[in-house]
């Protein structure tokens, strides 16, 4: 994988931050990962979710 390949999946992927304007908490909502980026999550035994997720 050329280290083109390795930027451009690590900048597309994001996560958006939205909060709640009646209980003020706030979510993570992770963008849907390219193949590139499974494929180096998988080979750092990285942790990769789409699931969005309440943030503390």
């Amino acid at each position: 994988m050329s280290p083109e390949v390795i930027r451009s999946a690590f900048i597309h992927r994001q996560c958006s931050v939205l909060r709640c304007r009646q209980s003020g908490n706030r979510y993570v909502i992770p963008s849907k990962p390219t193949r590139a980026a499974e494929q180096i999550y998988a080979t750092m035994g990285l942790p990769l979710t789409i699931t969005p997720y309440q943030l503390a």
